[in-house]
């Protein structure tokens, strides 16, 4: 199983590997996710409706998810279906 360091070392392989989200805190599984789902830090910080460096800051782990987006970035991570930087619609659940 990955772990969040060895995800920091490699990130281009991370579409061939099933990973355990829930053993990761939520600004890694920001980043793994957005990094699946080809979608650039610009397109999801628009999304999110949130400031690119503000997402950068959180992925990165230097600030916390303010409370105005954590409902966005929860529908972001468990509810909502992208491919190839698309959004394809939610997930059933």
């Amino acid at each position: 199983m990955f772990t969040p360091e060895d995800f920091k070392r490699n990130t281009t392989n991370i579409r061939s590997v099933l990973l355990n989200m829930g053993n990761f805190p939520l600004h890694h599984q920001l980043r793994v996710k957005r990094v699946a789902d080809k979608l650039s830090s610009t397109r999801l910080s628009h999304h999110l409706q949130m400031g690119l460096s503000t997402l950068s800051d959180i992925e990165a782990g230097r600030r916390r998810i303010p409370l105005k987006h954590q409902k966005k970035i929860e529908n972001y991570l468990y509810r909502e279906y992208w491919c190839d930087g698309e959004y394809v619609g939610p997930i059933e659940q």
